[in-house]
């Protein structure tokens, strides 16, 4: 037994700890007539606590205005205690996938066990059903009638905005069986957008051809589909212009016909050899191509108009309607019209810029808000001397301010983030407060 003494004056009792390594304590006053009596003691030295383990399996997907409750904050533990959710039971969240559920765990036997804090699984919270769309096909039109209410009148069962393709005011060639597109966005975006087509047939009229204006047909009719940031793609590879009296065009117009914003970029992609030249009106959305030259020309010229958009400002997901027209010497075509759809938006990431590691619960990690947006992420960290303390390539990325499981001094540290190859990027300064 190891003892060992000590000598002081008033000593009437010693406090008890608790459990495991047990030493004896030999507490002796000095050899004098006023103190003569001696205590002794146990003092018992607490073992190093356990980490209890918590399992937690992500939930399976619910539908919105489905509230959070014990089926989906479920943890359990391998000791007793209690569980704090955030969100909490009750709470109803918004249309989205991999939405983050944490759990901080209190075990009751708080002597032996610690604490075990911030297990996270994902939830995915599905749209209620789709609104149910009536639309008719229209009855036969004439060429030389323009779209309009008539036939683009499509109801659906809740408020919302219909944006159809090809878009009112525009006139349609000679045919059969052409398709007409609504795109419906409801008003409570707790519903799924929809695409409904009907099919309308054209019917010749019987005016004399010559002199006719140029006739733009076989462009995609399929959802143009783009993802903020990407390189500039093409509205159409496959636009034919015809002229049955002219073999040259004057000029072109392509145009963002439904919300436009500023940001928005219709760019030409010259050719060798062209007599066109491109001008950009960044107030209207619209890209204007001017000089004569060839109907196959002009087709090619078509074919490298590209659209895009940088990440930046508004990133709300939303529709584009690029409407395309070109002029011989005396008329303007057909519009010829292609969808646009954002696919992807990509919100900014929201980072703190210091924090306290210092296991009280509040600010102990580094983290971020709308990471689980970006596919591919990397983060690293440096210190001033431009060692790298951290990286990270997780949606749930945390830095507790340690390198390798060592504490690192209290200071700035500075950190780069690449998000879905460049989409976003960030570069600052985080500070490490003790």
């Amino acid at each position: 037994m190891r003892v060992i003494s000590f000598i002081g004056i008033g000593f009437t009792a010693l406090h008890l700890l608790s459990v495991s390594s047990v030493y004896a304590w030999e507490i002796v006053r000095p050899a004098d007539a006023t103190y003569n009596n001696a205590v002794k003691g146990l003092a018992l030295q607490t073992a190093r606590r356990k980490t209890p383990v918590v399992t937690w399996t992500a939930p399976l997907p619910i539908t919105i205005g489905v509230a959070l409750g014990p089926t989906q904050l479920n943890a359990t533990a391998n000791v007793p205690g209690t569980f704090v959710y955030l969100p909490v039971s009750g709470t109803v969240l918004q249309v989205g996938a991999n939405q983050t559920l944490s759990v901080n765990f209190t075990p009751t036997d708080n002597i032996n066990y610690r604490s075990v804090n911030n297990t996270h699984v994902r939830i995915t919270v599905n749209p209620n059903d789709n609104p149910v769309i009536a639309w008719a096909n229209p009855a036969d039109i004439t060429y030389g009638i323009p779209l309009g209410s008539v036939q683009l009148n499509a109801t659906a069962d809740m408020p919302g905005t219909f944006i159809y393709n090809p878009p009112a005011g525009t006139i349609l060639l000679a045919g059969a069986n052409q398709v007409l597109t609504s795109d419906f966005t409801p008003t409570d975006t707790n519903y799924n957008l929809v695409i409904t087509t009907v099919a309308i047939n054209v019917n010749t009229e019987s005016n004399n051809p010559l002199n006719q204006p140029p006739i733009l047909t076989n462009i995609e009719s399929g959802l143009l589909l783009y993802d903020l940031g990407d390189t500039p793609i093409p509205i159409s590879n496959e636009l034919i212009v015809s002229d049955v009296d002219d073999s040259f065009m004057s000029s072109a117009r392509i145009t963002l016909m439904e919300n436009y914003k500023k940001g928005d970029l219709l760019t030409w992609v010259r050719t060798v050899g062209s007599a066109i030249i491109p001008a950009f009106n960044a107030e209207k959305g619209e890209l204007l191509l001017t000089g004569k030259d060839s109907k196959s020309n002009y087709e090619t010229a078509l074919h490298h108009i590209l659209f895009s958009r940088p990440i930046s400002g508004d990133t709300a997901q939303s529709v584009r309607i690029v409407a395309i027209a070109v002029k011989d010497s005396s008329a303007e075509s057909n519009l010829a019209t292609r969808v646009i759809r954002i696919t992807n938006a990509f919100p900014e990431l929201s980072i703190v810029n210091a924090f306290t590691p210092n296991s009280d619960k509040v600010n102990d990690n580094w983290d971020f808000v709308n990471l689980q947006f970006y596919k591919e992420i990397n983060i690293s960290v440096v210190d001033q001397n431009g060692i790298r303390v951290f990286d990270c390539s997780d949606k749930a990325c945390l830095w507790d301010g340690k390198n390798k499981g060592n504490e690192l001094p209290a200071g700035p540290y500075f950190y780069t983030i690449n998000l879905d190859r460049g989409k976003r990027t960030y570069h600052g300064t985080v500070t490490l407060l003790k």
